[in-house]
């Protein structure tokens, strides 16, 4: 920054140039001030913390929900089989003891993380989509699949892990 001149003209010669205060300073300037600064960036850096652990204790949900969406429903059979591997890598990410669950094991145990839902996964969709995987004899309709893929995306979405509170 420049520094002021008064100006040099004979009108101008006798008035007293105006004193330009100093710059007020953003810091606090009591020790009251500085406490609640840090209070106030503790606790942002707290937030940006759980946060942070949130998101990386949830990415699972995520990435299978992308994976679910990628999946081509035209052919029923084989969309069936493939929400089963999605569901199945989901339950063994959370517990490697699930990956031996199928039938109503897995199906109860679907139902367990998800007990505020409306739609439960021992029903009789649940059961025509886990005959449809072990025969097929047993054909799962467009109807009872597009119901399966809603309530599967609900379910990784909102399940529950225990006494998880992220």
């Amino acid at each position: 920054m420049s520094e002021h001149t008064p100006p040099s003209t004979y009108i101008l010669r006798n008035i007293v140039d105006v004193a330009v205060p100093e710059n007020v300073s953003w810091w606090p300037q009591t020790l009251g001030w500085k406490i609640l600064a840090a209070v106030l960036v503790l606790l942002c850096l707290l937030g940006l913390y759980r946060w942070c652990r949130h998101w990386w204790h949830n990415r699972y949900r995520q990435e299978a929900i992308k994976a679910l969406e990628c999946i081509d429903l035209a052919v029923p059979q084989h969309a069936a089989s493939e929400l089963m591997t999605v569901i199945k890598a989901v339950l063994t990410y959370l517990d490697p003891r699930h990956g031996s669950l199928f039938g109503e094991q897995l199906l109860a145990e679907l139902d367990r993380l998800y007990p505020h839902s409306h739609f439960h996964f021992s029903g009789e969709i649940g059961r025509c989509w886990q005959a449809s995987l072990l025969t097929s004899q047993q054909q799962i309709n467009r109807a009872e699949l597009d119901a399966l893929f809603a309530h599967s995306k609900e379910w990784l979405a909102n399940h529950r892990v225990g006494d998880q509170r992220d």
